[in-house]
């Protein structure tokens, strides 16, 4: 996403790939999956592991592995996922953006979308996973205005078609 936006950037998957290997929770292992998964870099294997198992999986998680399996073009895999649990959840910013991703002309999107809005997630992660979550929305019926941190509101004009950015 960085090279589309052309930022000059050198890819090193090192650092996550030890931190993959030092996880002791699905949970962080999935997340470190999905970006690495992001790169090209997430083994199959391992994502293939963590999907076997998704029973036992946050709905976070099971977003990330979600997400892993998309990018490697398992696309049964990745609709199974958000069939699952996934889907279920709609407060969470990185399962709507998992939806927002594998499957843009989702029902649930604008009421979800408009829900994470509604209630400005804490912490910076998450703030930044609304607005990848935001990024390529559709359809904006259900999105009429944004909180800020200071309080402002800015409202989204005109409803319709586009995209719009946070």
């Amino acid at each position: 996403e960085a090279k589309s936006a052309e930022f000059e950037i050198t890819p090193d998957a090192t650092l996550l790939k030890q931190r993959f290997a030092q996880a002791t929770s699905d949970d962080v292992k999935a997340l470190i999956l999905f970006a690495l998964a992001r790169g090209g870099e997430a083994p199959y294997g391992y994502v293939h592991r963590l999907w076997r198992t998704s029973e036992t999986l946050s709905p976070r998680a099971l977003a990330c592995v979600a997400l892993a399996l998309h990018a490697a073009k398992k696309s049964d895999e990745t609709k199974a996922a958000v069939e699952r649990r996934v889907k279920l959840v709609k407060d969470d910013p990185v399962v709507v953006f998992a939806i927002a991703e594998i499957d843009p002309t989702n029902a649930i999107l604008p009421q979800a979308r408009a829900g994470l809005l509604a209630k400005w997630p804490a912490t910076p992660f998450d703030r930044a996973m609304v607005a990848l979550a935001m990024q390529s929305t559709p359809d904006k019926s259900a999105v009429t205005a944004v909180k800020v941190e200071a309080g402002e509101k800015v409202v989204a004009e005109p409803p319709g078609e586009g995209t719009y950015y946070l």
